[in-house]
């Protein structure tokens, strides 16, 4: 016998989830800051303090990537009232590390299979946003490694599959969301064709891998083997030629 009062329904709670706004915001952070023309003017002050031209671009992207990463965590932290469980932040086990390293290095030979494949008009203009900044080859490198391998994966992963892909997976079938969530993971990298195909790649791996795990680092960890063995390949390259 129930012990709800007559004429009286239970009412129906929903768990909480990342609202259209949420991933609206994460989006637009994520396109509206990673661009060489806001970097170029947040090193104007640390140039104008005598800084050499790595030191300054490095700070204007550490600013920009802190940001990005903060405005994602914010979000989740608002929405939840938590950060590590909501957006899946588990010590990721031996079996998924070893996956996460295995896609990495299949998403690095995918990368440097569209190289080979397509004309090289629509793979010029490729790699990080604005180039790098005078300096040795190590500085160079250095820098590529820091932004591309470690800080480019920990906040691309958090706004655009541990916010954005989970709050379209909250609403769809997993594989709408995937799909979904990679297109716009595409967009973020126009104009340049080559990039745009590459993330194209990148979102359905490492939005799968989010699904399949239930854990961001894996996603996060396969990113930055990703990028880092491009990374570590186009300087070795560039060294051996020279």
């Amino acid at each position: 016998m129930s012990s709800s009062a007559p004429g009286r329904t239970t009412p129906i709670t929903h768990a909480p989830r990342f609202t259209y706004l949420d991933m609206a915001l994460v989006f637009l952070v994520g396109i509206g800051l990673a661009n060489s023309a806001v970097a170029d003017f947040l090193a104007q002050g640390p140039a104008r303090l005598g800084m050499s031209e790595m030191a300054a671009t490095s700070i204007a992207w550490a600013l920009i990537n802190g940001t990005q990463l903060a405005v994602g965590l914010l979000v989740t932290w608002h929405r939840f009232g938590a950060i590590r469980r909501p957006l899946l932040l588990e010590r990721p086990d031996r079996a998924q590390v070893g996956a996460a390293a295995g896609w990495g290095l299949a998403k690095a030979a995918l990368t440097l299979g569209l190289l080979l494949v397509l004309p090289t008009a629509l793979t010029e203009g490729g790699g990080g946003e604005g180039g790098y900044p005078a300096g040795s080859l190590l500085a160079q490198f250095t820098f590529a490694f820091a932004f591309g391998a470690v800080a480019s994966p920990v906040y691309e992963e958090v706004l655009y599959r541990g916010v954005f892909f989970r709050g379209l997976a909250a609403r769809m079938p997993a594989v709408a969301a995937i799909v979904l969530s990679s297109a716009f993971f595409a967009v973020a990298h126009l104009p340049r064709f080559f990039n745009t195909i590459s993330a194209l790649v990148a979102g359905l791996i490492f939005a799968w891998l989010l699904h399949r795990y239930r854990n961001l680092w894996v996603p996060i960890l396969a990113h930055a083997v990703s990028n880092g063995t491009l990374v570590v390949l186009a300087f070795a390259v560039e060294a051996t030629a020279g």
